[in-house]
C-alpha cells in the first residue's frame, strides 16, 4: 500500500479539496479574534471558554486529533474489548460517530453547568456505568485528548500555541475528570501538561498491543470514511491519515502497515497545508453537520444518544429540560 503513494500533484490537489470541503466553514474575518479573547481570560477559571476557543482556532488539525483519538482506543485491548461489546462501531458506526460528536460538542461548548452540557456528560456517564472500565483508562483518554490536541496544533497549526491554551487544556481535562464517572474521583489526573504526556507514554508502553478486534474496529471506521470518496483516492487518503499522527504504534497495533518514509513526508507537508485553512468560523464542520442531519433529520434528545445495554432509554421530563435539541442548536 505505502509504495503506491506516488501521488501526482493533480491527485494531491483533489485530496486537499476533499479535506477542505469536509471542513466546510468560511475563514474568520478577524483571524486573531479568538486569540485576543483568550488573552483576556484566566486559563484556569475560564478553562471551558479558553479551551473551546483554542480548539475552534485549530479546527483543521483538531479534526485529525479526534480521528486519532478513536484509533488510540482501538489500539489498547483493554478498551477495544469493551468497544467490541457494544458492537456500535461494527453495526451502527454512523450513529456511534454522530452521537460521540454531539455529546462532546455540547459539553465542550457549554461546560458542565446545568443545561445541555451537564445533560451530555450525564449521558456519557450513564453509558460508562454499563461497562467495567478501569479508572486508569478514563484518565488516559482525558489526558490523551489534551496532549494530542496540543501536539496537532503545535505540529501543523497556523500559529503558535500559547501557554494559556496549554494551561486551559490541562484544566479542562481535570475539570471534566471531576464530572466523569470513574474519572478523578477514582484516580487523580496529572496536574501539568508534561505530567500528562509522561502518563500517556507510560500507559501506552504498558497497554498498547495488537488483538484481532483492534483491526475490526479500525476497518469499520476507515471503510465508513473512505466510502464517501472516489475509489482513486482511497489508498492515498488512507496513507495520508496513517502518516500524520503522533505515534506509529497506534497504526501498527490496529493491524495496518506503516506508510513509506516518502509517503509520510508528503502527507505531513499536505497536513501543514490543510491546517493553514484555519482559523474557521464557529460550530460543527460541514461534514459533521451533514452527518448529524442525516442521522437525526428531525432533531434529537441528548438523553437518547449513545448506547443502552442494561436498561431502556429514559427521558427526563423536568421543567426546563434542555436535552430536546433541534438541528440549529448543534451548529
Amino acid at each position: 500500500m505505502s509504495d503506491t503513494f506516488s501521488v501526482s500533484s493533480r491527485v494531491g490537489r483533489r485530496i486537499r479539496r476533499v479535506v477542505g470541503t469536509a471542513l466546510g466553514a468560511p475563514a474568520l474575518e478577524d483571524k486573531h479574534s479568538r486569540l485576543n479573547r483568550i488573552e483576556e481570560l484566566d486559563p484556569i477559571e475560564d478553562c471551558v471558554e479558553v479551551y473551546r476557543l483554542f480548539v475552534d482556532d485549530f479546527k483543521a488539525s483538531s479534526a485529525f486529533a479526534v480521528t486519532g483519538g478513536l484509533f488510540v482506543t482501538f489500539a489498547v485491548p483493554r478498551i477495544s474489548r469493551i468497544l467490541t461489546q457494544s458492537r456500535q462501531f461494527e453495526d451502527e458506526i454512523q450513529k456511534r460517530l454522530v452521537d460521540t460528536v454531539l455529546l462532546d460538542h455540547h459539553y465542550h461548548d457549554s461546560g458542565f453547568v446545568p443545561g445541555i452540557g451537564r445533560d451530555s456528560i450525564r449521558r456519557v456517564n450513564e453509558m460508562h456505568r454499563q461497562y467495567d472500565i478501569h479508572p486508569e483508562d478514563y484518565v488516559f483518554i482525558g489526558c490523551w485528548e489534551a496532549v494530542s490536541y496540543i501536539w496537532y496544533a503545535e505540529t501543523y497549526g497556523w500559529r503558535p500555541v500559547t501557554e494559556k491554551e496549554k494551561l486551559a487544556a490541562v484544566a479542562f481535562a481535570r475539570l471534566r475528570g471531576r464530572h466523569m464517572y470513574g474519572g478523578e474521583k477514582k484516580m487523580p489526573y496529572p496536574e501539568t501538561l508534561e505530567a500528562m504526556e509522561t502518563f500517556c507514554t507510560d500507559y501506552l508502553n504498558a497497554q498498547i498491543a495488537y488483538e484481532p478486534q483492534n483491526k475490526r474496529l479500525a476497518d469499520s471506521l476507515v471503510d465508513y470514511v473512505l466510502k464517501e470518496y472516489p475509489r482513486i483516492l482511497h489508498r492515498p487518503l488512507l496513507a495520508f491519515f496513517l502518516s500524520v499522527g503522533p505515534d506509529d504504534r497506534l497504526i501498527t497495533n490496529c493491524g495496518y502497515d506503516l506508510p513509506s518514509p516518502r509517503a509520510k513526508k508528503l502527507s505531513r507537508k499536505l497536513m501543514g497545508l490543510y491546517a493553514k485553512l484555519d482559523p474557521l468560523t464557529d460550530g460543527l464542520t460541514s461534514l459533521a453537520q451533514t452527518l448529524v442531519e442525516k442521522e437525526y433529520p428531525d432533531g434529537y434528545k441528548v438523553d437518547l444518544l449513545g448506547t443502552y445495554v442494561n436498561s431502556c432509554p429514559r427521558a427526563r421530563t423536568s421543567a426546563g429540560d434542555q436535552s430536546d435539541v433541534k438541528m440549529a442548536h448543534a451548529e
